[in-house]
């Protein structure tokens, strides 16, 4: 609350004392509260003026219709506003008029207070529409609606730390959009100076489009990762940075720091400390032993997601590595929690074709296609489906268990990989 508004509060309170009675106190409060709405919409309107230029701009940008759709839903919202205040203006007149002509109908009285105790609150909500339903526009499938809603985000008055963080994400990984994503970041860090997620988003995308080389962008982003270890997704976008650079040894070094602090999620730790292990060839043993154990904590936590994160890729290396037994053991425990999992469904559909059960195999590329989520996943059966068909053809023809010992380790590896450093 600005200082106009508690200026305001101030004097009610003190009309209250200096009254000394009841009713004095009644209208001293729904006065404060038409002050606070007043010096709101007043700030509304002051804006309103940078709003047009905004959207102006847009429209230059070739954005021009959908942010000035955009804009007259902001309008509506400001409409909206001041029916408010225009219904708490009517109030304290009724109010007023009932005290000069009646002290007997207090409870009317009282109803007319406790309407009129909503109405800040009933702003703070209208100022929270238009952020939500742009995020709902990025959220959406179609990707010029999305890029327009991001544009808009990044400019709205009322947008929060957060949701500019979670645009800025869909900025960065679904519609390529850097500049917008580094905005939307940036933006949210200044929001919030402790959104650690933003920051260290905003690092790794600056030292992937190399404005940060990678030995600066490793040592900033680590340094995020350290001081909000219980920051997941901070901590998540380290690790991918790591992945993305091929910087399997500081990603061990990082790693291993991380489980000596005895923060954040072990299971996700041992991962990608086994994912470390195995891309610097480290004994078999040790990075089986590091896959077990994350397979282990995942399961502890009887979370769906966390169990098939670590399912995933701890099965593909017991399948490149020929162990195809234990390896559909670890996904078979890990589809009894999530049934419909595709990725899941896939891997088992390329254990079993391995292993030679071949409408087994088809079973699980077909139900994976079924259960599908998302156009990769959906890409990942249709393929795995075809490419099972000409596994049959060739095996008819005596030449499978060639085709298998060559494809094992290759084949699969997409599904696995999805998952080395998911948050």
């Amino acid at each position: 609350m600005g200082s106009g508004s508690h200026d305001a509060l101030v004097f009610a309170a003190a009309a209250a004392s200096r009254d000394g009675g009841g009713w004095g106190l009644v209208v001293a409060i729904v006065t404060a509260v038409v002050a606070v709405v007043t010096l709101l919409l007043r700030e509304v309107q002051r804006r309103k003026e940078d709003l047009d230029q905004k959207v102006a701009g847009a429209v230059n940008a070739g954005l021009g219709r959908t942010l000035l759709e955009f804009r007259e839903m902001e309008e509506s919202a400001k409409r909206a506003l001041n029916a408010v205040l225009d219904n708490a203006e009517r109030m304290e007149r009724e109010l007023k008029e009932r005290l000069v002509t009646s002290e007997t109908q207090s409870e009317r009285l009282q109803e007319l207070l406790a309407r009129a105790a909503e109405v800040v609150p009933r702003l703070t909500e209208s100022e929270a529409i238009v952020p939500a339903l742009l995020l709902a526009q990025a959220e959406g499938d179609d990707p010029d609606t999305a890029m327009a809603a991001a544009v808009a985000l990044l400019e709205s008055e009322f947008v929060t730390s957060d949701v500019l963080t979670r645009t800025g994400d869909i900025a960065a990984r679904r519609l390529m959009a850097t500049s917008i994503a580094l905005g939307l970041y940036d933006r949210a860090v200044k929001l919030n100076p402790n959104n650690a997620d933003a920051r260290a988003s905003a690092i790794r995308l600056r030292t992937t489009i190399g404005q940060l080389s990678p030995e600066e962008g490793t040592r900033q982003i680590a340094e995020v990762a350290h001081r909000n270890p219980l920051d997941r997704s901070a901590v998540s976008e380290a690790l991918d940075l790591f992945i993305h650079l091929d910087d399997y040894a500081g990603l061990l070094a990082f790693v291993e720091q991380q489980l000596e602090s005895g923060h954040g999620s072990a299971s996700l730790m041992w991962r990608n400390r086994a994912i470390a292990m195995r891309e610097l060839r480290r004994p078999s043993a040790e990075v089986s032993e590091a896959f077990q154990r994350s397979f282990e904590l995942a399961l502890e936590t009887g979370e769906a997601v966390e169990i098939s994160n670590n399912a995933r890729p701890y099965a593909a290396y017991l399948r490149r590595a020929g162990d195809l037994d234990r390896a559909r053991g670890v996904v078979e425990v890990a589809l009894r929690v999530e049934p419909r999992e595709a990725l899941l469904l896939l891997l088992m559909g390329e254990i079993e074709s391995d292993s030679g059960n071949y409408e087994s195999a088809a079973w699980c590329f077909e139900t994976a296609a079924r259960c599908a989520t998302t156009p990769n996943e959906q890409r990942m059966a249709k393929r795995r489906i075809e490419d099972q068909r000409l596994r049959a053809e060739l095996a008819e023809r005596g030449v499978i268990s060639a085709v298998a010992r060559s494809e094992r380790g290759r084949a699969g590896d997409d599904v696995a990989g999805m998952a080395d450093a998911v948050g």
